[in-house]
């Protein structure tokens, strides 16, 4: 049995999705925005093993928790650690992007284990996940699909919101593309699958496709 939960983390309330596979007792995360007490206390209290953190983008929100998460609780663990290498420059870079914003973060000590590709398939706990580059809010934005469960579940990171779009004023973000991407890659899918957004409320594709706003014909 496969459980997606998600959990609401840090300052801007980033969307920590939690995938878990209940027979075999694993779990890997997507966007550990922070509160790395909050993510480690669910995988202990439903007994799971951490296999893998993935992440949609490198923006600040979106990685803060992975580092205090790996280094507090999994020291020895040797978590691999997943990021498409166009924003590995914003996974170095996290303390220039916090003065963008008046704020103040330590540096990544962590190194990115797995660069992340377009169109290939992670097996993470006993599931197949296709990465989807989806750039425009940012260059390594990615989606991850998974088709195994009913229904299909789009995590999109900050790519599309409910009745939204990503920002693309950051750094090398890119209005045309931005939806040039949700046209080939998120709107092609069935109507009833599922969008777990990188903040806010999920939606689905159907409800996208027929009343975004930016998305309109």
């Amino acid at each position: 049995m496969i459980s997606i939960d998600v959990i609401e983390t840090g300052m801007m309330g980033v969307n920590c999705s939690l995938v878990s596979n209940l027979q075999t007792k694993e779990i890997f995360l997507v966007d550990p925005g922070d509160d790395e007490e909050t993510i480690y206390g669910y995988i202990k209290d439903h007994d799971l093993n951490l296999r893998a953190i993935l992440h949609t983008h490198a923006h600040f929100d979106h990685i803060l928790g992975t580092n205090p998460l790996v280094n507090r609780f999994y020291p020895n663990g040797n978590v691999p650690i997943y990021l498409h290498p166009g924003d590995q420059f914003l996974w170095d870079n996290v303390a220039m992007q916090g003065q963008k914003f008046g704020l103040s973060f330590p540096g990544q000590n962590l190194r990115v284990t797995h660069q992340l590709h377009h169109n290939e398939i992670l097996n993470l706990c006993g599931l197949q996940v296709r990465v989807l580059n989806t750039p425009g809010h940012s260059p390594g934005s990615c989606t991850f699909l998974i088709d195994e469960v009913s229904p299909p579940v789009l995590i999109c990171g900050d790519v599309l919101f409910h009745g939204s779009i990503g920002r693309t004023d950051l750094w090398q973000g890119d209005f045309n593309t931005l939806i040039r991407s949700i046209r080939d890659h998120i709107l092609t899918r069935s109507d009833e699958t599922r969008i777990i957004p990188g903040h806010g409320p999920e939606t689905t594709v159907g409800e996208e496709r027929t009343n975004n706003p930016f998305l309109g014909t």
